[in-house]
């Protein structure tokens, strides 16, 4: 599976499980000039901005890892741009967070093996 459609199948697993763990799912592939948010969604009072990281294996690093600090910033940049348009609702700070899924297939690539979250991940 390409690495596009293989982002694509982790993204709709990590909505999934957010859906089913009682978050509402406010926008997807979010896209500004400052960068792209993967999952918006909200728990009560929360905005949550979620990046997907969908790998084969753990072996070489964990997915979480390649959030760097440079993806961090794109990420802020991005919610920040969200919280002008959408977020007269939310205060930053106190009513939002930044959250990673992990999403590890199987060999098929068309199996969730293992899906991590990892709340407050910056």
């Amino acid at each position: 599976m390409r690495t596009r459609l293989l982002g694509a199948f982790g993204e709709s697993r990590a909505a999934e499980y957010l859906r089913k763990n009682g978050y509402r799912l406010l926008a997807m592939n979010y896209r500004t000039a400052a960068g792209e948010i993967d999952i918006i969604a909200k728990k009560r009072k929360t905005a949550v901005f979620v990046e997907v990281k969908t790998r084969r294996s753990e072996s070489w690093a964990e997915a979480a890892e390649y959030v760097d600090a440079e993806k961090q910033r794109r990420l802020r940049a991005a919610a920040e741009r969200w919280l002008e348009k959408y977020g007269a609702e939310f205060r930053c700070g106190e009513e939002c967070r930044f959250d990673v899924i992990e999403v590890y297939t199987d060999e098929s690539e068309r199996q969730v093996r293992k899906l991590n979250h990892i709340k407050e991940a910056f």
